[in-house]
C-alpha cells in the first residue's frame, strides 16, 4: 500500500471475541497499522494480545499503553496522547527509546492549526472529529471543506483523517487530499470486521 494511502485501525478499549485473529487476518488483508488501545488492561493481557499475532505483523502494532512491551516484542511504534506528551517521563522515554529505535510516533489534534505547530518528528498526525460531533452544535471538521483543501495541499505531514468515517464518505476524504484514513466503530459494530475492512480499503484504493 502507498504511503499516501494507508489504513489504520484502532481496537477498542474493551474485550472483544475473537480479537486477535480478526486483526491478524485484517493485517493479511492489508491493514497498516493496527493501534492498540487497551489502557484499562494489564500488560500481561496486552502481551497475550500481541502473542497471538503473528509475528511478521508486529512491526505494524503501534500501541496506546503499556509501553514496556517495545523492550519485549520488535513493534512498530507509539502514540501519544495529550497527556503522555505533557509527562517528563514519557518525554525521558521518548528520547531514549523511540528516537533511538526510529520507532513510528503518532498524535491526534482536532484543528489544523495544532498540527502545523506541533514537532517535525511525528510520523504521521491523526486530524480527528470529522465527521463526528465536537460541539453541542454539531459542528464538524468537514464542513469547512475549503480550509481542508488548502490546509491538505500545502503541507508535507502525514495527515490521517479520523471520526465517524464509513464507505460513504471515502470519495470525499479522497477528494480533500487525506494520506490516510482511520477506522474504529465502523469496524468493530460491524457484523463481519474483516469483510467490512475489504470493502473499505478498496474503496479508499479505487483510483
Amino acid at each position: 500500500m502507498e504511503d499516501n494511502k494507508l489504513i489504520i485501525i484502532f481496537t477498542t478499549n474493551h474485550q472483544y471475541d475473537n480479537e486477535a485473529e480478526i486483526i491478524s487476518k485484517m493485517l493479511k488483508e492489508g491493514l497498516s497499522f493496527i493501534h492498540l488501545r487497551k489502557q484499562s488492561y494489564s500488560t500481561k493481557y496486552v502481551s497475550e494480545l500481541i502473542e497471538k499475532i503473528p509475528s511478521e505483523f508486529h512491526k505494524r502494532i503501534i500501541l496506546h499503553s503499556h509501553f514496556k512491551l517495545l523492550k519485549k516484542y520488535d513493534l512498530g511504534g507509539v502514540y501519544f496522547s495529550e497527556k503522555k506528551r505533557k509527562n517528563k517521563i514519557y518525554r525521558l522515554f521518548f528520547t531514549s527509546t523511540i528516537k533511538k529505535r526510529k520507532l513510528i510516533i503518532s498524535i491526534s489534534h482536532k484543528s489544523t492549526r495544532k498540527i502545523s505547530k506541533s514537532p517535525n518528528y511525528y510520523s504521521y498526525f491523526f486530524l480527528t472529529s470529522l465527521f463526528s460531533s465536537i460541539s453541542e452544535n454539531g459542528k464538524h471538521l468537514f464542513k469547512d471543506k475549503n480550509k481542508l483543501l488548502n490546509f491538505l495541499g500545502n503541507t508535507n505531514r502525514t495527515i490521517i483523517a479520523q471520526g465517524g468515517i464509513d464507505i460513504l464518505n471515502i470519495d470525499d476524504l479522497k477528494e480533500v487530499g487525506f494520506n490516510g484514513i482511520a477506522l474504529h466503530s465502523t469496524i468493530w459494530r460491524a457484523k463481519d470486521p474483516v469483510k467490512t475492512f475489504i470493502e473499505i480499503k478498496e474503496k479508499w484504493l479505487e483510483q
